[in-house]
């Protein structure tokens, strides 16, 4: 069950967002009065779809995946690192999530009132611009994502995810894989029968050696080019 206390210390947090840059002392200590400090543990649930928005949702610590909930299948729109706001769209969107999102890895979540939050983007306009580039750098990502897995094989999405969370995620050839084989299907928009096959293909063909949730990128020119074949 996650774990809540009162923030502490907002104005020498070293987790700190980016956009707090626009903020003074004042307007920290002004959040720190309504910001809760939430851990939680992997596969704990963060908020809800279709529940209302109370907070804004920081991500100080973990990974967590956002997605939409389907009774076919989940769509993960987002893989986020610690560092990134959660679910800004919605905010600022109406009254209620138009996503979930669940902690990948034990995770540590900043909760800012709605209406703190709202407050500050409308006195501050350093920190409006900020946080709305936020939302504009996550919302491009997902649209060249989604556009580039549309236009590409099973095989392409699966090499690109996998490139990804080497790249970006875990800067590591090797790593230990915090998705599920479910997770990753829905991430690159296909079955989880699909998925399995095609990282079968990639072990088979020694580009990819995995094993549980150890994988290991064998040969990456291989897999790059994988990508851009199509």
């Amino acid at each position: 069950m996650a774990k809540f206390q009162r923030a502490i210390d907002c104005v020498n947090c070293p987790y700190q967002s980016k956009t707090f840059d626009f903020l003074d002392t004042k307007e920290k200590r002004n959040i720190q009065e309504n910001c809760l400090i939430v851990n939680f543990k992997k596969g704990e649930n963060i908020c809800k779809q279709d529940l209302n928005v109370t907070h804004s949702l920081y991500l100080s610590k973990g990974l967590v995946k956002v997605f939409i909930e389907s009774e076919k299948m989940n769509t993960i729109l987002n893989i986020a690192t610690a560092g990134q706001y959660v679910g800004l769209q919605s905010i600022f969107d109406g009254k209620s999530y138009n996503f979930s999102i669940t902690a990948l890895e034990p995770s540590r979540v900043c909760m800012i009132e709605v209406a703190n939050f709202k407050e500050l983007s409308e006195t501050n306009p350093k920190f409006l611009y900020a946080v709305t580039k936020s939302i504009s750098e996550c919302t491009n990502q997902v649209f060249k994502r989604l556009t580039f897995f549309y236009q590409k094989s099973v095989k392409s999405r699966l090499a690109s995810s996998l490139l990804f969370f080497s790249d970006k995620i875990y800067k590591s050839d090797e790593f230990i894989f915090s998705l599920s084989r479910q997770d990753l299907a829905d991430y690159i928009g296909v079955s989880r029968e699909n998925t399995v096959r095609v990282l079968s293909e990639l072990k088979k063909e020694k580009i990819v050696e995995a094993s549980g949730k150890n994988i290991k990128i064998a040969n990456k020119e291989a897999l790059r080019f994988i990508e851009n074949a199509g």
